[in-house]
């Protein structure tokens, strides 16, 4: 019996009928379960809340779909007015730990304009937080650093964890919008990659190691209790535009107690200021560290103390050298080992 062989462009037909199938079963996986274009709405499904929020007169665009065991969104948005916000996320809202690390998978075909994206998440009875509330973000990738941190202050530290070195920003926010109720006022720390992640990344954010940062290098000392972890696109103003496919995972039904993270124990062991806030002169003790360089600064960066000393016990009056603020307190023991902490003065 003779076996006939397809020619070439046999060959190429039976190719190309190969691929339209194999593609049609990956359309078939990914199922379409809700969204909406033009206005805020939201959809949960498997326990995560996928958002879209959108100041008026904006035309973003969200849909969800499932895609085999994984929950997509598509978001889209361009030529957002002068004053417009956009975001598009997905989160965990219930119960959501400190330990809840976020595995996300995304794919910017368009990133425009003041667009960044990264991890986000509320958080109340935070102690040192305005009204107690916090807002924090995770900032991976962005066009200009400047984007994300317009209009915040630079706290100078920085640290280093999954594979990045973050630096840390914050400011006090007074009458904005909140997840909780309408317009709040809260504390708002964003930790800000330095090197912008690609466009088309799958990674892992190590939250509780940022939240914990997010403690140590500013001036809240307790995170409080979560209200959401998510990973959210945001764009602000003009000409920003995205185009983009999230995935984003959390540990579902982990049955974890809510966790504080607190001041780490060994900045606390270190140095102590007492009283703080304080009103017209505060202590700076030294547990331990002999020879120390003591630096004060303000949250402009300015030096208003540094000096060396070998007392493990430091006196200093408010006068004429000090305003009222928040300062920021660096001691370098004779092991050039560094600590941190921040003083308030009324």
């Amino acid at each position: 019996m003779r076996i006939l062989k397809p020619n070439k462009t046999q060959r190429i037909h039976l190719l190309c009928l190969v691929i339209t199938l194999l593609s049609l079963h990956t359309f078939a996986q990914r199922r379409r379960l809700g969204g909406a274009c033009n206005r805020e709405s939201w959809t949960t499904t498997r326990g995560n809340v996928f958002e879209l929020f959108q100041t008026s007169g904006e035309n973003g665009c969200a849909t969800v779909y499932e895609n085999g065991s994984a929950r997509e969104v598509d978001g889209t948005w361009s030529s957002l007015s002068r004053n417009g916000n956009i975001l598009i996320r997905e989160s965990k809202r219930n119960s959501p730990s400190v330990n809840d690390n976020i595995s996300y998978d995304i794919s910017l075909s368009k990133m425009d304009g003041n667009t960044f994206h990264g991890g986000y998440g509320w958080s109340q009875n935070a102690t040192g937080a305005v009204d107690s509330t916090v807002e924090w973000y995770i900032v991976q990738g962005y066009n200009n650093k400047s984007n994300p941190t317009s209009g915040m202050i630079n706290t100078g530290d920085t640290y280093f964890i999954d594979g990045a070195t973050y630096e840390v920003w914050y400011k006090d926010v007074f009458g904005a919008p909140s997840v909780y109720s309408g317009n709040d006022n809260f504390t708002q720390i964003k930790c800000v990659r330095r090197s912008s992640v690609a466009k088309n990344s799958r990674r892992t954010l190590t939250t509780s190691r940022h939240i914990q940062e997010m403690i140590n290098h500013t001036k809240i000392r307790t995170i409080g209790t979560l209200f959401e972890v998510s990973y959210k696109v945001e764009g602000f103003g003009n000409t920003s535009a995205a185009d983009f496919t999230l995935d984003a995972s959390f540990p579902r039904n982990s049955n974890k107690s809510q966790a504080t993270a607190f001041k780490t124990e060994s900045a606390q062991k270190a140095i102590s200021v007492f009283p703080n806030p304080a009103t017209d002169h505060f202590s700076l003790k030294l547990n331990g560290i002999a020879n120390a360089q003591v630096m004060i600064t303000d949250l402009l960066g300015k030096v208003i103390y540094n000096k060396a000393i070998t007392d493990s016990h430091l006196e200093l009056k408010k006068g004429n050298t000090f305003t009222s603020g928040l300062y920021l307190i660096a001691v370098t023991d004779e092991f050039k080992n560094t600590y941190h902490t921040k003083l308030l003065l009324k």
